[in-house]
């Protein structure tokens, strides 16, 4: 990749002051190539990617649940019936 833009600089400087098209010396950098690197490997994150697909998912599915629960708990009066019958709050949270 890189060797063919310094063949071009290389040849320019060697040719600078030749006009002459038989006089031009060419110049071929075969063995030459680039620094060594770290390798790059694909870094696929699932969680960022089906992270957002995840939570909506599982927020469509619990919350009907809740709501459902909350609307029978306010329907039958739940929390009332218990405090009638001599129960405290912590046991209604407890047994939700």
């Amino acid at each position: 990749r890189l060797s063919q833009p310094i063949n071009a600089v290389v040849d320019a400087f060697m040719n600078l002051g030749t006009t002459d098209p038989a006089a031009r010396l060419y110049n071929t950098m075969i063995g030459f190539r680039d620094m060594p690197r770290i390798a790059t490997f694909l870094s696929l994150d699932i969680g960022s990617t089906l992270g957002p697909f995840l939570f909506t998912l599982a927020f469509y599915i619990l919350f009907p649940t809740i709501v459902v629960a909350l609307v029978y708990e306010k329907e039958a009066k739940l929390r009332v019936m218990m405090r009638m019958m001599g129960l405290g709050t912590s046991a209604y949270w407890f047994i939700n």
